[in-house]
Protein backbone atom coordinates (compact mmCIF):
# COMPACT_ATOMS: atom_id res chain seq x y z
CA UNK A 1 0.00 0.00 0.00
CA UNK A 2 1.59 3.29 -1.03
CA UNK A 3 1.10 5.89 1.29
CA UNK A 4 1.36 9.70 1.40
CA UNK A 5 1.10 12.26 3.93
CA UNK A 6 0.96 16.22 2.50
CA UNK A 7 1.58 19.19 5.25
CA UNK A 8 -0.94 21.59 4.68
CA UNK A 9 -0.73 23.94 7.72
CA UNK A 10 -1.25 24.23 11.41
CA UNK A 11 -3.35 20.61 12.42
CA UNK A 12 -3.99 20.07 8.79
CA UNK A 13 -2.67 17.26 6.41
CA UNK A 14 -3.88 15.28 3.84
CA UNK A 15 -3.01 11.47 4.17
CA UNK A 16 -3.53 8.85 1.51
CA UNK A 17 -3.56 5.14 1.82
CA UNK A 18 -3.57 3.13 -1.17
CA UNK A 19 -5.86 5.61 -2.59
CA UNK A 20 -8.01 6.31 0.34
CA UNK A 21 -7.89 10.40 1.12
CA UNK A 22 -8.41 11.06 4.54
CA UNK A 23 -8.07 15.16 5.52
CA UNK A 24 -6.96 16.22 9.38
CA UNK A 25 -8.85 19.54 11.28
CA UNK A 26 -9.20 21.50 7.89
CA UNK A 27 -7.65 25.05 8.42
CA UNK A 28 -7.65 27.05 5.44
CA UNK A 29 -8.26 30.42 6.61
CA UNK A 30 -5.87 33.12 5.52
CA UNK A 31 -3.28 34.67 8.34
CA UNK A 32 -5.21 37.25 10.77
CA UNK A 33 -7.27 37.68 13.84
CA UNK A 34 -9.81 34.96 14.79
CA UNK A 35 -12.05 35.02 17.42
CA UNK A 36 -12.03 32.70 20.75
CA UNK A 37 -14.59 34.15 22.63
CA UNK A 38 -13.01 36.56 24.30
CA UNK A 39 -9.70 36.21 23.21
CA UNK A 40 -8.21 36.05 19.34
CA UNK A 41 -5.95 34.09 17.11
CA UNK A 42 -3.22 35.11 15.77
CA UNK A 43 -2.83 33.20 12.83
CA UNK A 44 0.66 34.44 11.29
CA UNK A 45 1.11 32.09 7.90
CA UNK A 46 -1.93 30.65 5.60
CA UNK A 47 -1.93 27.12 4.25
CA UNK A 48 0.27 25.54 1.94
CA UNK A 49 -2.83 24.10 -0.45
CA UNK A 50 -6.45 25.81 0.18
CA UNK A 51 -9.62 23.35 -0.43
CA UNK A 52 -9.53 23.87 -4.19
CA UNK A 53 -6.34 22.44 -4.45
CA UNK A 54 -6.60 19.18 -2.39
CA UNK A 55 -8.28 17.30 -4.93
CA UNK A 56 -10.60 13.88 -3.40
CA UNK A 57 -10.98 13.81 -0.08
CA UNK A 58 -12.62 10.40 1.42
CA UNK A 59 -12.81 11.55 5.05
CA UNK A 60 -12.34 14.35 7.81
CA UNK A 61 -10.82 12.84 10.76
CA UNK A 62 -11.71 16.47 13.14
CA UNK A 63 -10.29 16.21 16.03
CA UNK A 64 -12.68 18.60 17.74
CA UNK A 65 -14.39 21.62 15.90
CA UNK A 66 -14.60 24.27 18.99
CA UNK A 67 -11.53 25.91 17.94
CA UNK A 68 -10.40 27.90 14.76
CA UNK A 69 -7.24 26.14 15.33
CA UNK A 70 -8.38 23.04 14.63
CA UNK A 71 -11.68 24.09 12.21
CA UNK A 72 -11.90 27.59 11.41
CA UNK A 73 -14.47 29.27 8.73
CA UNK A 74 -13.33 28.04 5.23
CA UNK A 75 -12.44 24.49 7.44
CA UNK A 76 -16.31 24.58 7.86
CA UNK A 77 -17.34 25.22 4.45
CA UNK A 78 -14.86 22.54 2.84
CA UNK A 79 -16.90 19.49 4.95
CA UNK A 80 -20.28 20.23 2.97
CA UNK A 81 -17.79 18.88 0.04
CA UNK A 82 -17.02 15.03 1.77
CA UNK A 83 -18.64 12.27 2.50
CA UNK A 84 -18.00 11.37 5.84
CA UNK A 85 -16.44 13.56 9.07
CA UNK A 86 -15.54 11.64 11.83
CA UNK A 87 -15.30 12.75 15.26
CA UNK A 88 -16.49 13.33 18.74
CA UNK A 89 -20.31 12.97 20.04
CA UNK A 90 -20.91 16.18 20.12
CA UNK A 91 -18.73 17.51 16.87
CA UNK A 92 -21.51 15.13 15.23
CA UNK A 93 -24.41 17.05 16.85
CA UNK A 94 -22.74 20.33 16.31
CA UNK A 95 -21.52 19.71 12.46
CA UNK A 96 -24.98 17.58 11.36
CA UNK A 97 -25.03 16.50 8.12
CA UNK A 98 -22.28 13.55 7.48
CA UNK A 99 -20.69 13.95 10.77
CA UNK A 100 -20.58 11.23 12.66
CA UNK A 101 -19.19 10.11 15.75
CA UNK A 102 -16.52 7.77 16.54
CA UNK A 103 -16.51 6.56 19.62
CA UNK A 104 -13.29 5.37 21.77
CA UNK A 105 -11.75 2.26 20.28
CA UNK A 106 -14.32 1.67 18.08
CA UNK A 107 -13.50 1.34 14.60
CA UNK A 108 -15.22 2.01 11.40
CA UNK A 109 -13.83 0.68 7.31
CA UNK A 110 -13.30 3.87 5.12
CA UNK A 111 -12.60 2.34 1.55
CA UNK A 112 -10.76 -0.62 3.01
CA UNK A 113 -9.15 1.36 5.49
CA UNK A 114 -9.90 0.77 8.97
CA UNK A 115 -10.06 4.28 11.28
CA UNK A 116 -10.40 3.90 15.20
CA UNK A 117 -10.97 6.65 17.65
CA UNK A 118 -8.58 6.79 20.02
CA UNK A 119 -8.12 9.61 23.33
CA UNK A 120 -6.98 12.58 23.23
CA UNK A 121 -6.50 16.00 24.84
CA UNK A 122 -5.90 19.58 23.58
CA UNK A 123 -4.47 21.02 26.62
CA UNK A 124 -3.08 20.24 30.20
CA UNK A 125 -4.60 18.31 32.41
CA UNK A 126 -7.86 20.08 33.52
CA UNK A 127 -8.58 22.37 30.78
CA UNK A 128 -10.71 19.73 29.20
CA UNK A 129 -13.98 22.00 30.73
CA UNK A 130 -11.81 24.70 28.08
CA UNK A 131 -11.74 22.36 25.06
CA UNK A 132 -14.29 19.79 25.13
CA UNK A 133 -13.69 16.18 24.08
CA UNK A 134 -11.15 16.01 21.57
CA UNK A 135 -10.51 12.48 19.43
CA UNK A 136 -7.23 11.31 17.87
CA UNK A 137 -7.56 8.25 14.81
CA UNK A 138 -5.61 5.61 13.88
CA UNK A 139 -5.53 4.86 10.33
CA UNK A 140 -4.71 0.93 9.62
CA UNK A 141 -3.99 -0.72 6.47
CA UNK A 142 -2.54 -3.73 4.91
CA UNK A 143 1.09 -3.11 5.71
CA UNK A 144 1.13 0.62 7.15
CA UNK A 145 -0.59 1.84 10.01
CA UNK A 146 -0.19 6.12 10.91
CA UNK A 147 -1.28 8.30 13.67
CA UNK A 148 -2.99 11.46 13.87
CA UNK A 149 -2.68 13.83 16.39
CA UNK A 150 -3.35 17.23 15.42
CA UNK A 151 -3.66 19.36 18.65
CA UNK A 152 -2.74 16.23 21.31
CA UNK A 153 -1.20 15.78 24.19
CA UNK A 154 -2.67 13.15 25.90
CA UNK A 155 -0.53 10.48 27.84
CA UNK A 156 -2.70 7.11 28.02
CA UNK A 157 -2.10 5.60 31.29
CA UNK A 158 -5.22 3.25 31.09
CA UNK A 159 -4.90 -0.38 30.87
CA UNK A 160 -6.51 -0.62 27.51
CA UNK A 161 -3.87 0.79 25.18
CA UNK A 162 -4.27 0.40 21.55
CA UNK A 163 -2.22 -2.15 19.88
CA UNK A 164 -0.98 0.43 17.14
CA UNK A 165 -0.02 2.80 18.99
CA UNK A 166 3.17 4.34 21.47
CA UNK A 167 2.13 4.95 24.78
CA UNK A 168 2.24 8.41 24.42
CA UNK A 169 1.72 11.14 21.55
CA UNK A 170 2.76 14.31 21.11
CA UNK A 171 3.13 15.00 17.36
CA UNK A 172 1.56 18.39 16.32
CA UNK A 173 -0.15 16.55 13.00
CA UNK A 174 0.78 12.67 12.36
CA UNK A 175 3.27 10.15 12.83
CA UNK A 176 3.51 6.60 10.74
CA UNK A 177 5.31 3.53 10.94
CA UNK A 178 5.08 0.50 7.55
CA UNK A 179 5.45 -3.12 8.08
CA UNK A 180 3.74 -5.03 10.90
CA UNK A 181 3.52 -2.98 13.80
CA UNK A 182 4.28 0.48 15.05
Amino acid sequence: MTTTMQFVGGPTALIDLGGVRFLTDPTFDPPGDHPIGNRVLVKLIGPALGPDELGRVDAVLLSHDQHPDNLDDLGREFLGRVPLVLGTAGTAERIGGVARELPLWHSVDVGGVRVTGVPARHGPTGSEYLTGEVRGFVLSGPDCRVSTSAATTRRWTSSRRSPTTSARSTSPCCSAAMGAAL
